[in-house]
């Protein structure tokens, strides 16, 4: 069973995806909260920016609820802050039709927010009521995913939670956090996989959000790291910034005979004591603007 503190307000992409050419989705944003007022439920929002990229104006718009257990009419719609109206798809039942109350003119650019709820099954269960299995057919996912996702939901309530029977962190910027900072690095760049899993605790993880993948302890994540250095073919080279307070590392992946790395991807370092206990990859380079990282590195 899902337990209800575990997996409050979790964040996840493709819930509620919008179906049907003519538009580009420029942000999208879906927020999964647990509730046990006034019943016990799934409450699900989600927030889309989409533009209108097609060659003509759109009247109405089809978007699917996941599962097979909602009506679409359960589903409540915002254009703009401005509630529109709900009716289910002529062309397919499992569909909603958002129907606007002005044309969506080519090239226009519009807020759309969807909300709906997922009662309990079992009222006043402290769980929730669901496993697993039910809870990945209501989100059109699969059960490892479920699975996965609230491992790292756990996680994350357990590091804002103090450190009982946890060393702490070493301090930013402190001589422990920059020779590991500098022990990481060195391995990254010369691809010494088993230097790499010498730093980290005994039950660390390795996790690739939103993606569902994670794996956990040393010989799973040294085998994926392996794996991932064979398909490079090439080792990263690596720029240290700091995301969230702790050290994280722009990647450049420079292919054979060129002069210069291309951003590749960011990771981030959680560390307990002299060892990293978390390193979570972030693929492609779309935040590194934000940290002042270079798109190319020579």
């Amino acid at each position: 069973m899902f337990a209800l503190a575990a997996c409050a307000a979790l964040w996840l992409s493709g819930c509620a995806a919008p179906l049907g050419p003519g538009y580009l989705i420029e942000r999208q944003e879906v927020r999964v909260d647990f509730s046990p007022q006034p019943q016990p439920a799934i409450r699900i929002t989600a927030e889309y920016r989409l533009q209108n990229t097609g060659n003509q104006p759109l009247d109405s718009l089809d978007v699917r609820l996941p599962g097979r257990r909602f009506r679409p009419l359960s589903m409540r719609a915002l254009w703009d802050a401005v509630p529109i109206a709900t009716n289910v798809s002529p062309d397919n039942v499992r569909d909603t039709e958002l129907r606007f109350s002005q044309l969506w003119k080519v090239g226009e650019t519009h807020a759309l927010k969807l909300s709906y709820e997922i009662p309990s099954a079992s009222v006043g269960d402290e769980s929730l009521g669901y496993r697993a299995a039910e809870t990945a057919e209501l989100l059109d996912t699969t059960e490892t995913s479920v699975n996965s996702l609230l491992r790292r939901a756990r996680a994350a309530f357990d590091t804002r939670l103090p450190a009982v029977g946890r060393e702490r962190a070493p301090l930013p910027d402190s001589v422990e956090e920059r020779e590991l900072v500098g022990l990481f690095t060195e391995a990254v760049e010369i691809g010494d996989v088993d230097g790499i899993v010498a730093l980290l605790t005994e039950d660390a993880w390795l996790t690739m959000p939103p993606l569902p993948h994670a794996y956990q302890g040393a010989a799973a994540i040294g085998a994926f790291l392996r794996g991932a250095a064979e398909r490079r073919g090439a080792p990263l080279r690596v720029v240290a910034t700091r995301a969230n307070s702790q050290p994280a590392f722009g990647c450049y992946l420079t292919a054979p005979e060129a002069d210069a790395g291309r951003a590749f991807a960011m990771f981030v370092l959680s560390l307990e004591g002299g060892r990293i206990s978390e390193i979570t990859w972030f693929a492609g380079s779309g935040v590194f603007p934000r940290f002042g990282l270079p798109r190319f590195l020579r």
